[in-house]
């Protein structure tokens, strides 16, 4: 699921590994996969 979420994700563009870290170190960008996606 968290993989699909983050593949679908347009704000970023870089790649799923940049993405994951990204999500990993950056809150606000980790709310915003969330909010985009509708689990929030």
């Amino acid at each position: 699921i968290a993989i699909n979420i983050l593949t679908n994700d347009k704000v970023f563009k870089a790649g799923l590994r940049r993405k994951m870290r990204k999500a990993a170190m950056d809150r606000n960008y980790l709310a915003s996969v969330l909010a985009g996606s509708g689990l929030s």
